[in-house]
Order: structure tokens, then C-alpha cells, then sequence
């Protein structure tokens, strides 16, 4: 028996402490050193205060809290804490005092030491603005004292939006907030550029050279300070747990790509993956690698055996047009179908044009279509575009690149249909491909990674992958880039702890990644549901306040699939038709037999009962399925 607080619900990786707070008529939560999630009658208008040490590689330095104090009165607080954050040669301690006056006003000071000498490309405060933000006017104050007026952006910006910021002042629905920074030049940036649903301003600006080094005994210190100015005529919001339709194509192109190592599947491992119908199989080549040949040749077995097509990717160097040579001869001994070629080049972010042109020279008589762009973040198609003559533009998605948490993760949850909406460039097709929970390179390091030491998991291995909240996650990703419409959508691999099953060895740190040996991952079952819906047309089914749970609807109301995105138990209630449903609710109390034994859990038929009108009830990062009762 596994211990569901550590496992089922997050993976091992525990829900911090939450306190709610109050400054005048601004709500607020202290939660893991940062204040998050500012209200005003309901309404947010502020997402998220915190600090951060960046390495040189602009990796987070984790932290530790200590000395934590909290003074909650009815309608003001106070605040303070230390924060040490210590990895390889960095050691800085900074010491926080949060005050919130009944005024409506919020001074968040940071005052801190470096213990070390170490190279840092940012310390200080962060401050996020949330991504529905898009188009709402503020003034900015500059650090000259001249003041202008503006509006966040509504396309995701490439650029930053404003420079040398002092102050913000937004007005969102009749309320009005000022925002001041003091101890360092702050900016803007738009963070929908990597997923996450806010946009930031943040310290030291990127036009100063970095990294820099810090000696020991530098010292920090800044001030942020919000205030509340002005509300015009809103009331308390309420909540609503009603789902509401939308209409979504269908045409699920949902694949896996191949486990990079000890990819030999055994018989057990062929049949589950066959059950979910994929629709591609995803294999990345290096064409300057010896390797590549035999890896597309194995490709090429999986694929077949999962009754799938391939998309195949490739890195190419200046040599191109003789590495595509060989793979075009190499492509012609397939026996499985090809969806489409994506092409990228060692030393470019965003393929240059004339890779492309020599992809399509050499594969066309293979008649799939030819795609670029990036390997990493949709930032970098943004900042350079696509080539005109792809057939379609591909990027990458993970949800950690500037936070760790459930609730961040579930945040950029949205940010999947934004990017890929406006990925269109040259009103072509998006392919995003792959999506993963945790970054598998840095475009932007500038020292060389630091491999992992052992007994611990390598960096891009995520806990979660095996947990509910993967699942729900998963689940609603497909959600949102199907309501993009995306050509495609390519996840994780097959099996090992960046798959969606355990190899029959079990986890090579099993105290670490403590999955079932030769069992599933809770999100095996989100792509074998998704796999039964094929092409056919589904509606996508949304709570009406922040898309707390979300779901799909079949056509014609057959099967409903719904997930509950928080770590509190919510109440829904469907209103869609008047047949009754059979239930299959995977949650804590039934996820263990669901990964040990897959086949027998889908095959039974609950004789529970659900009635359109009736209240359901979710568990935390539940994941539920309804299907119509036979008549």
C-alpha cells in the first residue's frame, strides 16, 4: 500500500501550507514565502509577489523557509520569515517582512546577504499579473518620474512590453491598484511566451550584461508595495460549479514519443499501448549521431505494432542536404506510415529557411508534410518567426520553467490554447510536439548543465508523471490545445518515468519515483479515453468561475470525462440531458487497483448511478468518466 499523500495526489511532492489574509478590502494568500492570488470582491488583480535567486543558467536556487511569524487579524497582517537558498557554490540568505494595513495597502520588504561568492543572473522580486490581463489599460511610472499611459498586451508580446518600470498602476473592472518597486530597475515581461498565465515584472533588467558574480557580503535589499486605490461598483462573486458547453472539433491526433533508452517493449507493455489507439508515434534523430539509424528502425517496429503513424524528427548540421540523403533511403524501407517530418538544426533556436527547402527536395515522395520552428519554447517562435515555406509551425510545451507547483502548473493550463492560437504564423497549421511536465533542455543556459548526481532524479524527471494530478494535468491539456485546434499533440514517451507506464523492473529510485513495477501511471487512462472518442466530435465542458474542473462530452452525450484541478473537493453539477450514467471515478481510493491491474478496472461497469441535475462530487484531482446507461 502506497501512502496517498505522498503519491496519489501529487506525486510525492506535498501541498504547501496556504494561509488566507486580509488587508482592508484586498484578500490575499501567504503561501511558501509568496503572496498569491490578490482579490478584490472576487475579482483578481494580482497573481503573485515573490522572491528568487537565479542561477547562471536562470535556474531557480531552491529555498528553505525558517523563523516564520504570521500575525492574521480581521482585516490586517504581518508578516516575516527568512529564506536560504543554497545549491552547489550559492548561499544567500534574505530576511522578509510582509505588512498589510487595513488601508488596503501591502509593503513586501527583502533584505539580504550573499554568504558566498557565486554568479547570479537575478536576485529580488518578481511580481505576476495574470494573463487575462490582456488589454487592460495601466500607467507606468518609469524610474525618470515620467509617467505614460499603456495596456498589457493582447497578443502575446515577444518583446517586453515596458522598461524601466518604478510603478503600475491597472484598472481592471473599477478596481484600480498601484504597484511601486524600490532597489533595483524593474521591467516587463510577457510570461504567456512560456505557458504561464501571468505577465511578470521583475528585477535587474536583461539589457544588463549577466551573469554577474556576487561576492560575499553583498547585500540586497528591495521593496514592493501594493495599493489599493479605487472600487467601483463590484460585489462579492459567487461560485458556481455548473459546466457549461463549447464546441470542439474532432480529429484527435494524439501521440507518444519513444523512450529514449531500453525502449524493447515486452508483450504485456505492446497490448496496453495498443489500446490506446495513438495516432503517431514520435522519434527524434540526430542525423550526426551514428545511432540514428538503428533508432528509427526501432521506431519503426513500435509503430507498427500500435497500429500508428510516425512523426519523425529531425537535427540536421550544415551538412543537411547529404544527412537527408540517407534518411530518405533509410525512411523508404518503413513499413509504417509517416504523419510528418518536423526539421531542425543543431545550432539554430528556429529552423532557417533553407533547411527546410532541402527537407522538402529530398522527402517529397514520401508526401508528408514538412514542419519547423523550434525545439523549445513557443518564446523563441515569437521572437523569430517560422520559415514561410514550412507546411506547418511546431514548438514545445512544459509548465516549469519559472514555477514548481501544482497551482502554477495548473495555471498555464490556459496558456496551451493562447500560444497555440497564435502560433499560426503565416496562417499555417501548429504542431506542438513534444509536451512534457519538466524542461528537457535550457536555450537560454550560459555555462554548460550540470548532470545529476546519483541518487537523485535527473532533471527532467517529474514525480508527478505517475500521480493524479499528472493525469488531470494531461487531461486538460488535450482539452485546451484541442480547442486550439492543433494539428497535432505529442506526449511524454511510452514507458519509464517519463512515460506513461513502469517497465516491469520498477523505478530505478523507488524511494524518489515510487511507482508500481510493471503497472500504469494514473494518465495511461485519460489517452485510452481520449483514444476511444477517435475523430469524433466532442464539446468541451468548463466550470463558469477559473476553469477550476474541466471536461469533454461525446457527441450525442454517450461519455462524459471530467477532472477536478485542485487539491480541495468540489461539487459539480452537469446539465446537459436526463440519462442516467454509469460512474468510473478515478481518485485515491481507486488509483492503486487502476495502475496494478489496468484491463480489469476499465472492463468493470460501477453500479453507481449518476442523474443529470444531481450534484457530483470530486475528490482532489479526481479524474471521472460517465457513460450512458443502455437502454
Amino acid at each position: 500500500m502506497i501512502d496517498k499523500k505522498l503519491f496519489y495526489l501529487s506525486g510525492g511532492i506535498p501541498e504547501p501550507e496556504c494561509v488566507h489574509l486580509r488587508a482592508g478590502d484586498l484578500k490575499v494568500d501567504f503561501v511558501d514565502g509568496a503572496l498569491r492570488d490578490f482579490r478584490v470582491n472576487g475579482q483578481e488583480v494580482l497573481r503573485m509577489v515573490y522572491a528568487a535567486v537565479r542561477d547562471a543558467n536562470w535556474g531557480t536556487v531552491p529555498f528553505t523557509l525558517s523563523d516564520v511569524t504570521i500575525d492574521a487579524r480581521e482585516r490586517a497582517f504581518d508578516i516575516s520569515f527568512t529564506s536560504e537558498h543554497r545549491q552547489g557554490d550559492i548561499h544567500f540568505v534574505w530576511r522578509a517582512t510582509i505588512a498589510g494595513s487595513e488601508n488596503g495597502e501591502i509593503t513586501f520588504d527583502f533584505d539580504g546577504e550573499a554568504k558566498t561568492t557565486f554568479a547570479r543572473n537575478r536576485i529580488g522580486f518578481c511580481v505576476l499579473h495574470p494573463g487575462s490581463f490582456g488589454n487592460v489599460p495601466c500607467q507606468i511610472e518609469h524610474t525618470d518620474g515620467q509617467i505614460t499611459d499603456g495596456a498589457f498586451p493582447a497578443s502575446i508580446s515577444p518583446h517586453q512590453p515596458f522598461f524601466a518600470v518604478r510603478g503600475i498602476t491597472s484598472d481592471q473592472g473599477g478596481v484600480r491598484v498601484e504597484m511601486r518597486m524600490e532597489g533595483d530597475t524593474f521591467e516587463m515581461e510577457d510570461q504567456r511566451n512560456w505557458t504561464d498565465d501571468s505577465f511578470k515584472t521583475y528585477c535587474t533588467p536583461l539589457g544588463v550584461p549577466f551573469p554577474v558574480i556576487v561576492e560575499a557580503g553583498t547585500r540586497v535589499q528591495q521593496r514592493v508595495s501594493i495599493k489599493l486605490i479605487a472600487v467601483d461598483g463590484l460585489e462579492d462573486a459567487a461560485s458556481s460549479y455548473e459546466l457549461i458547453e463549447r464546441p470542439m472539433s474532432g480529429d484527435w491526433h494524439v501521440g507518444l514519443s519513444v523512450a529514449n533508452a531500453d525502449s524493447v517493449l515486452n508483450v504485456r507493455e505492446i497490448e496496453r499501448l495498443q489500446a490506446l489507439k495513438l495516432h503517431h508515434l514520435r522519434v527524434e534523430l540526430d542525423l550526426t549521431d551514428s545511432m540514428w539509424l538503428e533508432n528509427l528502425r526501432d521506431a519503426d517496429v513500435q509503430a507498427v505494432q500500435f497500429k500508428c503513424k510516425l512523426e519523425i524528427v529531425v537535427f540536421v548540421s550544415d551538412d543537411a542536404e547529404k544527412q537527408l540523403i540517407l534518411l530518405a533511403e533509410a525512411a523508404a524501407k518503413l513499413q509504417a506510415p509517416i504523419s510528418h517530418w518536423i526539421v531542425f538544426h543543431h545550432n539554430e533556436k528556429v529552423t532557417a529557411a533553407h533547411w527546410v527547402k532541402a527537407a522538402k527536395t529530398v522527402l517529397h515522395p514520401f508526401n508528408a508534410p514538412i514542419g519547423a520552428g523550434t525545439p523549445y519554447y513557443f518564446t523563441e517562435l515569437n521572437r523569430e518567426r517560422p520559415p514561410e515555406n514550412a507546411d506547418f509551425n511546431v514548438y514545445s510545451i512544459n509548465p516549469q520553467v519559472h514555477a514548481f507547483d501544482n497551482a502554477s502548473l495548473v495555471e498555464t493550463l490556459a496558456m496551451h490554447d493562447k500560444t497555440a492560437r497564435d502560433a499560426r504564423f503565416n496562417g499555417k497549421p501548429v504542431v506542438v510536439s513534444p509536451i512534457t511536465l519538466k524542461p528537457r533542455g535550457n536555450p537560454d543556459a550560459t555555462t554548460s548543465n550540470i548532470s545529476s548526481a546519483p541518487n537523485v532524479l535527473p532533471p527532467t524527471v517529474d514525480p508527478r508523471q505517475m500521480s493524479l494530478f499528472g493525469a488531470v494535468w494531461t487531461f486538460a491539456s488535450i482539452v485546451h490545445l484541442g480547442a486550439a485546434e492543433v494539428e497535432s499533440a505529442t506526449y511524454y514517451e511510452t514507458v519509464g518515468w517519463r512515460g506513461i507506464m513502469e517497465r516491469e523492473t520498477g523505478s530505478p529510485l523507488p524511494d524518489l519515483f515510487p511507482s508500481i513495477a510493471g503497472g500504469v501511471f494514473p494518465m495511461y487512462h485519460v489517452f485510452a479515453d481520449i483514444g476511444e472518442f477517435a475523430s469524433e466530435k466532442v464539446w468541451i465542458l468548463r466550470r463558469l468561475d477559473d476553469s477550476l474542473s474541466i471536461g469533454l462530452a461525446s457527441e450525442g452525450e454517450r461519455t462524459i470525462l471530467l477532472a477536478n484541478l485542485t487539491p480541495d473537493t468540489q461539487a459539480v453539477m452537469i446539465d446537459l440531458n436526463e440519462a442516467p450514467y454509469h460512474i468510473r471515478v478515478l481518485d485515491e481510493t481507486t488509483v492503486e487497483f487502476a495502475m496494478r491491474e489496468p484491463e480489469a478496472w476499465r472492463a468493470q461497469k460501477s453500479d453507481t448511478i449518476y442523474t443529470m441535475h444531481d450534484t457530483l462530487t470530486l475528490s482532489p484531482y479526481a479524474y471521472v468518466r460517465l457513460d450512458k446507461v443502455d437502454e
